[in-house]
C-alpha cells in the first residue's frame, strides 16, 4: 500500500511540474502582464464612458472593448508572441487576423456581458470582470495558434 501511494505521489508531482513548466513561461507571463494592462484599459475606459460621459452600459462596453483592442495589438505582437513580421503581407495578415479574432471574441464577450447584466441582474462592473476572464484565455489561444503562429511567408494568403 505504501509503495502505491509513493508512486502516485511522484506521478502527481511530475504532472504538476510539467503543467507549471507549460503554464509559467516567458510567453504566458508576458501575456498575463499585457492582459492586465489591456484589462485596465478596458475597465477604466468603461468606467469613463459609462460614469463620466453617462453612456448606456452596452455602448460603453463596446467602446471600451474597441479601445482595449487597439491598445492590445502592439504589445501582443512584439512582447508576447515576438512576431517579427513587419513586411507588407505578413503585417497585414497579422493585423487582419488579430482584429477579426478579437472582434469575434468581442461579440461573444458582449453577449455574455448582456446576459449577465440583463438576465442574471449582475452588477455591471462585476459582470464585466468575470466575462473578461474567460475572454482573456480565448484570446491567448487565438493569438498563439492562429494570429501570431510561426509560419513561412509562402503560407500566407495572397
Amino acid at each position: 500500500m505504501r509503495s502505491w501511494f509513493l508512486y502516485w505521489l511522484c506521478n502527481v508531482r511530475e504532472k504538476f511540474n510539467a503543467l507549471m513548466r507549460f503554464a509559467l513561461n516567458r510567453e504566458t507571463i508576458t501575456y498575463l502582464i499585457v492582459g492586465i494592462c489591456t484589462t485596465a484599459v478596458s475597465l477604466s475606459t468603461y468606467a469613463l464612458y459609462s460614469r463620466v460621459f453617462g453612456m448606456n452600459e452596452h455602448l460603453a462596453k463596446l467602446l471600451s472593448m474597441a479601445t482595449a483592442m487597439v491598445f492590445a495589438f502592439y504589445p501582443n505582437k512584439v512582447w508576447v508572441f515576438r512576431s517579427k513580421g513587419t513586411r507588407g503581407r505578413v503585417l497585414l495578415h497579422e493585423i487582419w487576423s488579430f482584429f477579426s479574432t478579437r472582434i469575434a471574441s468581442a461579440f461573444l464577450e458582449q453577449g455574455m456581458f448582456s446576459f449577465a447584466v440583463a438576465v442574471l441582474r449582475m452588477h455591471d462592473i462585476l459582470a464585466n470582470a468575470i466575462v473578461m476572464s474567460f475572454i482573456v484565455v480565448l484570446n491567448y489561444l487565438l493569438g498563439k495558434f492562429f494570429v501570431f503562429r510561426k509560419k513561412d511567408e509562402d503560407e500566407l494568403p495572397v
